[in-house]
């Protein structure tokens, strides 16, 4: 490709301010429920990645992290009430492309938005070039 071998991948995901949850959205405080960031927003981002540059090694390491226990219960911009929360909102994995022998990065990071930050930085680091 334009990029030439596969060197390296990262993909950086700040997803923004999920110490504050709208009304209706509840669930995603609740891993008994099955519906976060982890069974959600990571598996789907993951999915994307690496169906474009290749499954990693089963070897693969990840490190969870619950950081905000308590959330906002938001409507209407106002907090309605707090609740506990026992969902993970910082989630890192980390491996090896099975294909390639890249190293794989994932970052994933709720909380307060960095303003100016996208939703998700994926940077793949080739031989000859880079794309994000």
């Amino acid at each position: 490709g334009a990029i030439g071998a596969i060197r390296s991948v990262e993909v950086i995901s700040p997803q923004g301010s999920w110490s504050q949850i709208p009304e209706g959205l509840e669930y995603f405080t609740q891993k008994n429920v099955g519906g976060n960031h982890v069974t959600i927003v990571t598996s789907h981002i993951l999915d994307s990645v690496t169906s474009a540059v290749g499954e990693l090694e089963p070897d693969f390491f990840s490190k969870m992290y619950n950081r905000i226990p308590k959330v906002d219960i938001m409507k209407d911009g106002k907090t309605i009430r707090q609740v506990e929360k026992d969902t993970f909102d910082h989630i890192f994995v980390h491996g090896t492309l099975k294909e390639s022998g890249a190293p794989f990065s994932y970052i994933a990071r709720n909380g307060r938005k960095i303003e100016g930050n996208p939703f998700v930085t994926w940077r793949i680091h080739g031989e000859k070039g880079d794309i994000e």
